[in-house]
């Protein structure tokens, strides 16, 4: 209601104002000064709105300073418009009299028209004299710590104009994967963009779109948006990883694995060396964001690479009994986390841009039937290794004896044969053989025999021994006194 009253009023002052700047004689030809009048009333109105005093003043979303600055606008560009019609309505003879302003300048409405123009462009100009100092000052404070306001200078002026007229769409944050607002947009047009700023986290990425079509692609620090430009996705730099869990996958022997756990370490793709455009410490490729990550919806990629790899996690498991996969060794994992990470690569790099850069498998479950099963098979299969473990050790343990043996009976022999020279008979070497046996005998005695047949074999020995002593000296006698065996 008080806004309705306010209008009401405001519309009968203008009518009296306008009444008063009318002539009073018809006849006089004198110049009207309602028109000015009439502008006159409009400044001071709008200062009468810039104190927020009254309904429709407080009605008004704008600042008190930017209705300061439109004020005074609006003062000078109507004052200096009304002095600019006066001066073309009454110019001098010489320039009266010519063609040229007889066409441009004579009419009515272009006296109107070149007075507006001349008077808006002299309040322009007052205008930026008041912001522009102001707008450097405020840009230089405001953004001078980072890297870009080098090469936006006039884009953080203007900015920085914009906020201190009340008149910037806000502020907005890229942090840690999300788009916050730090300074809340103002107006009716605030959801459709900018201008306003945009500062982003190191590590990511933003793609920004404008009247509904992909404008650019940002990485961290201030980017100036521009109008109708807003954020259209965020895409994160830095790796990440999905925990994902897959239940009754089947091996290659068909046989059922309840439950299955691995760990998937993914990152956007970056494409060659040569097309990435290095941000920090991380890189990203513009062509393949545009072409093959970016998405209408501006959503995540996780929830793809999560349902892809689980299929593709069947289809390697597919090529694998359950004995070479259960339970995983070393050498085993490697192998499977190797080509599991190729299966998810041959979909994501293609289709959504992303690479997945590691796999970790974690726990794997069976039936508790199937794992009795496998127990058993392995206690098989170990008391069979130990057995032919045994068999083998014992083989090589007879080996060993009879090649000692051998090698002893060889040394007996050269002995034998340095001893008796080439006239040895084979008595002699069944006497050497017979003391070799009693040895053996003696010492597989140990232990069992008693001191009279321990005693009884050394004996025999010895007369074994003698026998050899004998049949030497005999050699020797036939060999004559000069010679030395």
């Amino acid at each position: 209601m008080g806004v309705i009253i306010e209008l009401i009023l405001v519309f009968l002052a203008f009518c009296w104002v306008a009444g008063q700047g009318m002539p009073s004689d018809a006849s006089s030809v004198e110049p009207s000064w309602a028109p000015f009048a009439l502008l006159a009333f409009v400044p001071a109105y709008l200062g009468l709105l810039t104190l927020k005093i009254t309904p429709v003043g407080r009605k008004i979303k704008r600042t008190r300073v930017f209705m300061a600055f439109l004020t005074l606008f609006v003062f000078i560009a109507f004052g200096i418009g009304a002095l600019a019609f006066r001066v073309l309505s009454d110019p001098v003879e010489s320039i009266a009299s010519s063609r040229l302003y007889e066409f441009f300048v004579d009419p009515l409405i272009l006296r109107l028209l070149w007075s507006g123009v001349i008077g808006a462009a002299v309040g322009i100009e007052v205008l930026a004299v008041f912001l522009i100092p102001i707008g450097i000052s405020v840009a230089h404070g405001k953004y001078g710590d980072f890297e870009q306001y080098e090469a936006h200078k006039a884009q953080a002026t203007r900015t920085a104009i914009y906020g201190f007229l009340g008149l910037s769409k806000g502020t907005w944050e890229v942090r840690e994967g999300k788009l916050e607002v730090l300074d809340q947009p103002d107006g009716s047009l605030a959801r459709f963009g900018g201008p306003g700023e945009l500062i982003v986290q190191e590590g990511h990425a933003v793609i920004l779109e404008r009247n509904g079509n992909v404008s650019d692609v940002v990485g961290s620090g201030l980017t100036f948006l521009k109008a109708f430009e807003r954020v259209s996705m965020v895409i994160p730099l830095h790796t990440r990883y999905e925990p994902i869990v897959v239940w009754h996958l089947a091996s290659r022997d068909k046989v059922l694995i309840e439950e299955f756990e691995f760990l998937v370490f993914h990152r956007v793709d970056r494409g060659p060396e040569l097309s990435q455009v290095r941000d920090g410490r991380y890189s990203y490729n513009r062509d393949i964001l545009l072409s093959k990550v970016w998405s209408p919806s501006g959503g995540d990629w996780r929830k793809a690479v999560e349902s892809i790899s689980s299929r593709a996690v069947r289809d390697v498991m597919g090529r694998y009994d359950l004995t070479e996969i259960f339970p995983l060794t070393e050498a085993m994992r490697v192998e499977f986390n190797r080509q599991l990470m190729a299966q998810i690569n041959s979909i994501t790099i293609g289709a959504l841009g992303v690479e997945i850069v590691a796999v970790d498998t974690g726990k794997m479950l069976v039936s508790p039937q199937i794992e009795e099963k496998l127990v058993s098979q392995w206690t098989a299969d170990w008391e069979q290794n130990v057995s032919a473990t045994r068999a083998e050790a014992e083989q090589l343990v007879q080996l060993s004896k009879a090649t000692a043996r051998m090698q002893a009976i060889q040394g007996v022999s050269q002995g034998l044969k340095q001893l008796l020279g080439p006239d040895a008979k084979p008595g002699d070497y069944i006497a050497l053989r017979y003391i070799e046996y009693l040895e053996h005998k003696d010492e597989s005695a140990t232990g069992i025999q008693d001191d009279g047949i321990d005693t009884l074999l050394r004996l025999r020995g010895m007369e074994a021994l003698r026998s050899l002593r004998t049949a030497h000296d005999e050699v020797q006698g036939n060999n004559g006194p000069g010679e030395k065996s």
